[in-house]
C-alpha cells in the first residue's frame, strides 16, 4: 500500500519516504511519545547510551574510545552531546554555588594590568561548556603530536579526548560536594591540585588502553609528555588571554563579560 509523506507529499513503500527520509510512522505527539523521546535522546534506558557510556569511561575508558572511533557505536551516548550535558549540568553548580577558581589568581607586582576576576570567573561559569570545549583541542595538540605514529588522525584524537574530557567532568560532579565545602578556603587550591593530579592519572591510563600496541612503559612516558604540551599550551593561551584583556577598555569589557 502506497503511504503519503506527510513532510513532502511523495508516495511511496516502506518504512521512509523514499524522498526525504522521514519516518512512515508518525505518531500523535501526546505525553507517551514524549516521554520515550527524552528516553531516547536523552538518556537511551536500558543498557545503551548515556549510563552504558558512563560505565565505560570508569572501567574501559580507552578500549571504548578506540571502538567508538573504529565504528562500535550503537551503544554509545554520542560523546560530544554528552560533553554538553556534563559541561551544562557542572556550570550549572559552579554558578549556583558561587565557585571561585580565580580568587588566588594575580597579573603580578606593579603590572598596570586590570582585569575584574569576579566578572571573568562570571563569565566562565555562564559559558562553561565553550571553555571546557576550548581544553578538548589543546589536549588533542599534545596527543596528536606524541602519538602521531599510531595512524589515527587529527580528529580522531579529538574524539578521544572529548570522551576523556566527559571522564574528567564526570569526577568533578561526583566530587562536587567537596568543592563546596572548601571553596571559601585555601584548601579549594589544594583540591585543584589533588584534581590535577586524578586527572594525569586518568589520562596515563586511559591513553594505556586506547594505544595499546605499545608498551607499558612508553606509553606512560608519552602520556605525561602529552599532558606537558597541553599545560604549555594551556599557560600560553593563558596569558594571551590575560594580555589580550589588559588591553580591552573598560567599558567593553564590562559589556563582553556581563
Amino acid at each position: 500500500m502506497l503511504i503519503t509523506c506527510k513532510n513532502c507529499g511523495q508516495k511511496y513503500e516502506g518504512n521512509f519516504c523514499n524522498n526525504c527520509g522521514q519516518k512512515a510512522d508518525t505518531q500523535r505527539i501526546d505525553f507517551k511519545f514524549f516521554k520515550k523521546r527524552i528516553e531516547r535522546v536523552l538518556f537511551k534506558f536500558s543498557d545503551k547510551g548515556i549510563f552504558y557510556t558512563v560505565r565505560q569511561l570508569f572501567t574501559r575508558p580507552g578500549i571504548a574510545a578506540r571502538e567508538y572511533i573504529e565504528g562500535k557505536r550503537v551503544n554509545h551516548y554520542d560523546p560530544l552531546s554528552l560533553l554538553i550535558l556534563l559541561a551544562a549540568s557542572y556550570g550549572i553548580l559552579y554558578h549556583y554555588f558561587g565557585i571561585n577558581f580565580f580568587s588566588n589568581i594575580s597579573t603580578g607586582g606593579e603590572s598596570t594590568v586590570k582585569i575584574d576576576f569576579i566578572k571573568v570567573n562570571e563569565w566562565f561559569s555562564n559559558h562553561f561548556s565553550l571553555a571546557n570545549g576550548i581544553m578538548i583541542p589543546l589536549y588533542s595538540i599534545g596527543s596528536y603530536a606524541v602519538f602521531r605514529n599510531q595512524g589515527y588522525n587529527y580528529t580522531e584524537h579529538l574524539t578521544l579526548n572529548t570522551f576523556l574530557a566527559c571522564q574528567r567532568l564526570l569526577l568533578r560532579l561526583f566530587t562536587f560536594p567537596l568543592i563546596v565545602i572548601f571553596h571559601q578556603s585555601d584548601n579549594l587550591q589544594i583540591l585543584e591540585y589533588i584534581f590535577i593530579g586524578s586527572d594525569i592519572t586518568l589520562l596515563v591510563w586511559s591513553y594505556s588502553q586506547f594505544f595499546d600496541k605499545l608498551t607499558k612503559p612508553k606509553v606512560i612516558l608519552l602520556s605525561l609528555l602529552s599532558y606537558l604540551i597541553f599545560f604549555i599550551c594551556t599557560i600560553a593561551l593563558i596569558y594571551f588571554l590575560i594580555y589580550t584583556l589588559s588591553l580591552i577598555p573598560e567599558s567593553i569589557f564590562n559589556i563582553l563579560f556581563n
